[in-house]
């Protein structure tokens, strides 16, 4: 499991992203996890991906990212977490996405889009729910849970022995098949950053 510091970047296990990449303008796992590391920058991305329009004024992108944070409406944000976000965003999140190409921040405009690169990409967070464990943990429990059941049919460890061999073998099949699924339909659906509603995190802890 992946650790980073900080109480916000304790809700997410891993970050998964495909199309990061290209001839000689690669952003390496290293530099993706560290600029997504953070919790605005993340909220910054789902905005992004989120619109419609390619390009959006800072204000909209921070009012936005706000209201995720502070758990409020956009119309509900006073002036003082408006404007905490906004120079949060202008003076360090968005600059350094702006550095590794994920987003192209003109800051004299004040305006913010995304990169063709970052538009492409899809991004997973493997959100660790506080009343669960992350879907990495669960398939390599599962995987041991599921050898020493077989082993114990095999072995005719009580009460398992009892078992017919092959009863055994499609009941993990099974219960592996089922739970391939609910992870595919849970990552694509809920997990994946720029889905609809607010970002994963915060949908796991609803």
């Amino acid at each position: 499991m992946v650790q980073t510091m900080g109480a916000e970047q304790q809700t997410f296990d891993r970050i998964v992203g495909t199309g990061f990449s290209g001839e000689g303008d690669s952003l390496s796992t290293d530099e993706l996890f560290e600029v997504l590391s953070n919790r605005r920058r993340r909220y910054t991305l789902h905005c992004l991906k989120q619109a419609e329009a390619k390009t959006l004024p800072l204000r909209d992108v921070a009012e936005q990212v706000a209201a995720w944070e502070f758990g409020k409406t956009v119309e509900g944000l006073p002036y003082d977490e408006r404007k905490t976000v906004h120079t949060a965003l202008r003076q360090l999140h968005l600059p350094k996405m702006d550095d590794v190409d994920i987003v192209d921040f003109d800051k004299q405009r004040g305006t913010v889009e995304l990169t063709d690169k970052a538009a492409e990409a899809n991004l997973y967070l493997e959100v660790v729910e506080g009343r669960g464990i992350p879907w990495s943990l669960y398939f390599t429990l599962f995987s041991a849970c599921s050898g020493l059941f077989l082993f114990s049919i095999w072995q005719g460890v009580a009460p398992f022995g009892a078992i017919p061999k092959a009863a055994g073998v499609a009941a993990v099949v099974v219960a592996m098949l089922v739970s391939s699924v609910a992870f595919l339909v849970e990552s694509r659906l809920h997990m994946r950053v720029g889905s609809a509603g607010p970002p994963p995190e915060l949908d796991a802890d609803n």
